[in-house]
């Protein structure tokens, strides 16, 4: 899997491709939880990618929904 692709893929495209359940990614994916290390080289295996480049793709993908919901808030704020 390509960084681009692993932005886009939804979460039951990432638990065929890992065995890892969806509300489980949904919750690294919000940083409700950190990911092992072991689970991350597990799960960067599976998705046939650099463990590196698998850290970098999950903390963009988090950086996505913070910005987001950063956005959110202060669309609140503003109205």
């Amino acid at each position: 899997m390509t960084f681009e692709e692993f932005q886009t893929a939804t979460l039951k495209q990432l638990r065929k491709k890992t065995g890892i359940d969806a509300p489980r990614w949904s919750r690294y994916i919000n940083s409700r939880v950190c990911m092992t290390e072991r689970t991350m080289l597990r799960a960067s295996r599976r998705l046939e990618m650099n463990p590196e480049d698998f850290v970098k793709a999950l903390n963009a993908r988090r950086r996505r929904v913070l910005e987001g919901l950063e956005k959110r808030l202060s669309e609140k704020t503003i109205a």
